[in-house]
């Protein structure tokens, strides 16, 4: 090619150069709106977002259900404060909303799980892009 039908792919010529807007585009030339390809979990990631997953969910059960039980006001913690402060500290121990921010953890730790599970299950989102529904014919 001569210089003054060179393009550089953006449509505007190298310097000397015609506009080259009519030259068709070389076939290796990337496509501009061309996706990279979707990026793989390897093993390692998989099991460790599984671990992690089971984690939270494990967890936040308990700290959901824990609170509410018979065992609550005898386990360790109850009993952890000795001395004079014994008593205000199991009338705070036993108060229901202690009971319920414990339980509120358990409800995030729940939340992390799923987000989690959805995490790994939903495509990874497109910034230049909507995300990707699948199923419903929408790219």
């Amino acid at each position: 090619m001569s210089p003054e039908t060179q393009n550089d792919g953006t449509g505007h010529g190298l310097a000397g150069e015609t506009s080259g807007q009519d030259q068709p585009r070389s076939a290796a030339a990337p496509a501009a709106d061309s996706q990279p390809p979707p990026h793989r979990m390897t093993w390692y990631q998989w099991v460790t977002d599984i671990l992690f997953i089971l984690f939270c969910l494990e967890l936040g059960l308990f700290l959901v259900i824990y609170p509410w039980t018979e065992a609550w006001p005898v386990n360790y913690f109850a009993w952890a404060v000795p001395g004079a402060i014994h008593s205000q500290w199991l009338a705070v121990w036993n108060n229901t909303y202690v009971r319920g921010a414990v339980s509120g953890l358990g409800v995030i730790n729940l939340w992390i799980a799923f987000a989690e599970i959805l995490k790994m299950l939903l495509p990874p989102h497109r910034p230049d892009g909507p995300p990707t529904v699948h199923g419903s014919g929408v790219e």
